[in-house]
């Protein structure tokens, strides 16, 4: 389960489910392996042209929890189950604030011990 943030990583995959209503304010796309993607446009000044922009992660998430039909479609096919997501970045989360603790940590030791050797000579 992951969100994409690049239409290129689209590639190779089976698109399994999208949604484009005709007013919708953005498109989203799932893969069977199921990462989803979602895009929106943004028009110039004077409406004349658009540019595809794709959503990060949060934005995502967002949508989503608005959205009751795309997160019951996507859970009911399997694709992506919002709150499983949720477990796992904040376990994935977890995990780096506890690699950054370790590092700064050894960091801390190395200048203790080169402070303590440099003041008790």
């Amino acid at each position: 389960m992951d969100i994409l943030t690049d239409y290129k990583d689209l590639v190779g995959k089976k698109i399994v489910f999208s949604h484009m209503a005709q007013f919708a304010e953005q498109i989203t796309l799932a893969t069977e392996d199921g990462c989803v993607i979602m895009a929106t446009f943004d028009y110039d000044e004077m409406a004349e042209e658009s540019r595809v922009r794709v959503m990060y992660p949060h934005s995502v998430i967002q949508v989503l929890e608005r959205h009751e039909w795309i997160r019951n479609e996507l859970g009911r096919l399997g694709i992506f189950d919002i709150e499983k997501y949720k477990e796992e970045q904040r376990i994935k989360q977890e995990k780096e604030k506890e690699e950054l603790r370790k590092r700064q940590e050894v960091k801390e030791l190395a200048e203790y011990a080169r402070l303590k050797a440099k003041y008790e000579k």
